[in-house]
């Protein structure tokens, strides 16, 4: 179960990070795909019986939002045990609460693993 999701961009074409809360109820590990319209996935893990902070540890990012802050993209959310999404995610600046969520750098891999 994916929630609160948004994504964390500097700009149209930058780098922008997922931040959600991610739970798994499930006892096996779940991977989370999210990608763009016409783009590569990233993906996450959910460990077994948990719930995390996408994110918090270690980035997940999408290669290049097509949108500005304050507007919103369309992200297609997918698991092995559950059928692809459509959800439409607002674009924050990394500002106030989020600003610890700026992209650090450019993608450099598309696996992640949400953990505390």
């Amino acid at each position: 179960q994916v929630r609160d999701l948004v994504v964390i961009s500097g700009g149209k074409g930058e780098a922008g990070v997922l931040s959600a809360s991610v739970s798994n109820n499930s006892g096996e590990a779940q991977r989370i795909a999210f990608a763009l319209p016409q783009a590569q996935p990233v993906y996450a893990e959910a460990p077994a019986h948990s719930e995390r902070r996408l994110s918090e540890a270690t980035q997940v990012q999408l290669p290049a939002v097509p949108v500005n802050a304050g507007d919103v993209v369309t992200l297609s959310v997918q698991s092995q045990s559950a059928p692809a999404v459509l959800v439409v995610v607002p674009v924050l600046a990394a500002s106030g609460y989020y600003a610890t969520l700026a992209p650090t750098a450019p993608p450099a891999t598309s696996t992640a693993t949400a953990t505390p």
